[in-house]
């Protein structure tokens, strides 16, 4: 099984071409193809709504390069996508272990699965906000639920049918909507 046949992996290293290539490195180790977006541009006519606030422009920026990614990965026709940061560390045997994780996606039947993110502490099933949903059966996984004010997503995978999901509701005028 090659595992690029059914996935792709995206990230966003604005205008960092050392970024890139240490990504890119990082996950051609493991046996991935890493496809690199460099970043939605300070001129780029979504960001036209926030004139001058450069704080609201980059946040745009970002929210985009994501979301341009997502519409690439839907573009493939893969069944899955994972995007992460561009400073993110691999698990040595991700690419191993994706087929696994990928049919407890199916089995849990999710749309989203937060696979790297930052905490100070084990998630364990007793923590409050982190209830066991799964026990992983071929990989010793456990999957949790998370907490509303969890933070630092740096890898998550998605479905082909969320991404459609995703790209509906923020469109490219979602942004310049949402700004206040």
């Amino acid at each position: 099984m090659n595992i690029q046949d059914y996935c792709e992996v995206y990230t966003v290293a604005y205008n960092s071409p050392e970024r890139a290539a240490q990504m890119t490195e990082r996950f051609s180790k493991i046996g991935l193809r890493l496809n690199v977006h460099t970043g939605v541009q300070m001129d780029d006519s979504r960001l036209e709504f926030a004139g001058e606030n450069i704080s609201a422009k980059r946040l745009a920026s970002v929210f985009y390069g994501h979301l341009d990614n997502i519409a690439k990965f839907y573009e493939t026709g893969k069944p899955y996508g994972l995007f992460c940061e561009d400073d993110v560390h691999i698990h040595k045997d991700l690419g191993k272990e994706l087929p696994i994780i990928m049919g407890e996606f199916n089995a849990m039947q999710l749309d989203i699965l937060l696979l790297g993110y930052m905490t100070t502490k084990t998630v364990e099933w007793w923590q409050h906000g982190y209830p066991l949903v799964y026990d992983g059966h071929s990989a010793p996984y456990r999957y949790h639920r998370y907490p509303q004010d969890q933070w630092g997503i740096h890898l998550f995978m998605i479905s082909r049918s969320y991404a459609k999901t995703l790209l509906e509701t923020f469109g490219p005028d979602y942004a310049a909507k949402s700004y206040k």
